[in-house]
């Protein structure tokens, strides 16, 4: 596993801002440009971790080619059981493009926005968007990753030409 940061800039106390992060793995590479953090450092007295804002214009996600194709009906999915040994918060999460490289066909999501949070075996997402194509999302719901596993999802679909889908 190799980790390579260019031009890091700030202290840890005011924030922390990166041109380049990469991380490359052999089931993974993992680009990020353009790269803030500000983290709240007084959450920590209380045993959680508070990101104020955790920004990267540009992040391409590059997995490895899969040829093997199986017929074989997929496997249902199985979220694991898990508690958070700390309380998470994010107050902002900004990402400019976000590409997904599988094989010949990348796929681009752009002017990603999130805040939420995961305390113990809650997920909250509290604001989620997202655009595809000439889509927009919009998005909150809940989350557990304890048995037997409720999730609740509340999400507006909406294209270019301002139609909604709910």
């Amino acid at each position: 596993q190799k980790i390579a940061i260019s031009d890091l800039s700030g202290t840890i106390l005011s924030g922390l801002k990166a041109s380049n992060i990469a991380l490359t793995n052999e089931n993974l590479q993992l680009q990020l440009q353009d790269v803030e953090f500000e983290p709240s450092y007084s959450a920590l007295l209380k045993k959680e971790l508070r990101i104020k804002k955790l920004k990267a214009e540009v992040i391409d996600v590059i997995l490895p080619d899969n040829k093997e194709t199986t017929e074989d009906k997929p496997e249902a999915i199985k979220p694991p059981e898990f508690s958070s040994p700390i309380n998470i918060d994010i107050d902002s999460l900004e990402i400019g493009t976000l590409t997904i490289q599988a094989s010949d066909n990348p796929i681009e999501y752009r002017n990603i926005q999130l805040s939420g949070s995961l305390h113990q075996s809650e997920l909250k997402i509290t604001h989620l968007h997202g655009e595809f194509q000439t889509y927009s999302l919009d998005a909150s719901g809940d989350f557990s990753f304890a048995k037997p596993f409720p999730l609740f999802i509340q999400a507006d679909l909406t294209e270019n030409n301002n139609s909604t889908v709910h």
